[in-house]
């Protein structure tokens, strides 16, 4: 599995810490196209339980392609690439800001697909805000169970 892990702030000597129930696919969108800075964010993210034998873990997983009318074209190409950092950077934040009574969230494995992007409104940020978005709406608390 090509992964990478996202650093938490877990600390195997406290416990407990919350993890998932059930996978989760989340579609993420953030799309504002009404104004003159128009903003455009799709992808979509898979939330499942992950135990792990030797540690607890988030892991982020890119299985995107970039879309086919933009293959070829470098400054796409490069878009896309920072565009996965951009979700990866954010998840990583999100997962870093303790949920409940100051508990972590822990043995998650997220899967990215679906990345589109629109030329001339996407952006950086407008990823990092889907992905906040998507990552609130999955981690709720009906989604989450706590690991004693």
């Amino acid at each position: 599995m090509n992964s990478i892990s996202i650093n938490t702030k877990y600390d195997k000597n406290v416990r407990p810490a919350w993890t998932i129930n059930k996978t989760i696919v989340q579609n993420a969108r953030y799309i504002k196209q009404s104004c003159s800075y128009d903003k455009f964010a799709v992808f979509t993210l898979t939330f499942e339980p992950y135990f792990s034998e030797v540690d607890p873990t988030v892991y982020f997983v890119n299985q995107a392609f970039l879309q086919s009318d933009l293959a070829g074209n470098r400054q796409y190409e490069n878009d896309f690439i920072s565009y996965v950092n951009a979700i990866h950077q954010r998840l990583e934040e999100e997962f870093n800001n303790l949920h409940d009574n100051n508990k972590p969230i822990i043995n998650v494995k997220i899967t990215l697909t679906d990345l589109y992007i629109n030329t001339t409104d996407s952006s950086e940020m407008c990823y990092k805000i889907a992905t906040h978005l998507a990552f609130n709406k999955v981690m709720v608390d009906e989604n989450l169970v706590l690991v004693l």
